[in-house]
């Protein structure tokens, strides 16, 4: 613990960030044709008045305004220095805090590894269940967080639902039956090189989240952390994933490249899972294109794809990186959500 601590302390100096190239604007009330075209090239962060939010990077203004030239820019990205991030993990504490974990609970706790980034990041999958040296016959879930890694709240969460599950076993009925009779894998930094820098892109400027393969666009190649996590995935059989994203207050199910909806019996078992998931915290849920924006090459779309996967997006809470104090609170709203993804196979 104390080894955490000091982590903590000294990593503070390193919460420098990339975001300083991205802006936000604000698109009012536009056409559709316009909306589809920008969602192709740019970030369709969430709907707000009258319109959508949408991120841009600077090196790309003059293509989004040709597309949208009625475009009112907001501000620039809300981390505007680096106290914004004080009392949040970094890539280093997740790694000792995940090595911690795993040597304190190695009956039911195992850390691996599934590859290395260009840039040298560690990529890092926590296995949770009650026999978890053993591939069991049971439900195999994957959580996931960081995949945008300016969104650290996703990672708070994760992490403290994992502390949840681990501290808990053998002591509260309910959360022992879950790792009794599932194997929960978690990967708390997907793209770890955006994650350590609070930048939301992945290397060469490259948004993960719409960079997997689709089926518009079946040969996509992924930059590496995105590769790196389809290959782990199928090296398993997932039946239930979550990605954590922030933010919005959604749970969102496929498809996301297209309005049309997945198989009637698929959109009836999303459907019920994820009005389940809302219940308590009242988030809104539904289908990624029609509930938000069209997105093409997101994770949802390629797992449900690729192994009738019941795939979800969450958007977590109403900021990327709220003021630390109010972790504790969107971890409570989170919580039950969680719990019931996980009871639900």
């Amino acid at each position: 613990m104390n080894l955490i601590f000091s982590l903590i302390f000294f990593s503070l100096s390193a919460f420098a960030h990339n975001n300083s190239s991205l802006k936000t604007y604000h698109l009012m009330a536009p056409e559709i044709k316009v909306i589809d075209a920008v969602a192709e090239e740019f970030e369709v962060v969430r709907k707000i008045a009258n319109g959508f939010e949408i991120y841009v990077p600077i090196s790309k203004q003059t293509r989004f305004l040709e597309l949208a030239p009625n475009a009112k820019l907001i501000s620039k990205t809300e981390f505007k220095n680096a106290g914004t991030f004080a009392g949040y993990r970094d890539y280093k504490i997740v790694e000792a805090e995940l090595k911690q974990l795993a040597a304190q609970y190695p009956e039911i706790a195992k850390l691996e590894t599934y590859g290395i980034t260009e840039d040298g990041h560690t990529l890092y999958v926590l296995k949770v269940s009650d026999n978890v040296q053993i591939d069991e016959d049971e439900p195999e879930l994957m959580i996931t967080s960081a995949t945008h890694g300016d969104e650290i709240i996703t990672v708070e969460v994760e992490m403290e639902l994992i502390k949840s599950l681990l501290q808990n076993y053998e002591k509260d009925a309910r959360l022992s039956k879950m790792l009794k009779e599932k194997e929960i894998f978690f990967i708390p930094m997907v793209n770890p090189q955006g994650y350590s820098q609070r930048d939301r892109y992945a290397n060469r400027n490259t948004d993960p989240n719409r960079d997997y393969p689709y089926p518009g666009d079946e040969n996509k190649k992924s930059v590496d952390c995105i590769d790196a996590v389809r290959k782990w995935f199928h090296s398993r059989n997932i039946k239930g994933s979550i990605d954590l994203h922030a933010y919005g207050k959604l749970i969102m199910f496929p498809w996301a490249y297209t309005k049309s909806s997945p198989p009637k019996d698929d959109e009836i078992n999303f459907q019920y899972l994820t009005n389940s998931m809302a219940e308590i915290n009242k988030y809104e849920a539904g289908q990624i294109s029609k509930i938000i924006y069209v997105a093409k090459g997101s994770s949802a779309d390629y797992y449900y794809w690729k192994n009738k996967t019941l795939a979800l997006g969450i958007e977590l809470s109403t900021s990327k990186a709220p003021p630390y104090g109010a972790v504790p609170k969107i971890v409570e709203e989170s919580r039950e959500m969680i719990w019931r993804f996980i009871e639900h196979f």
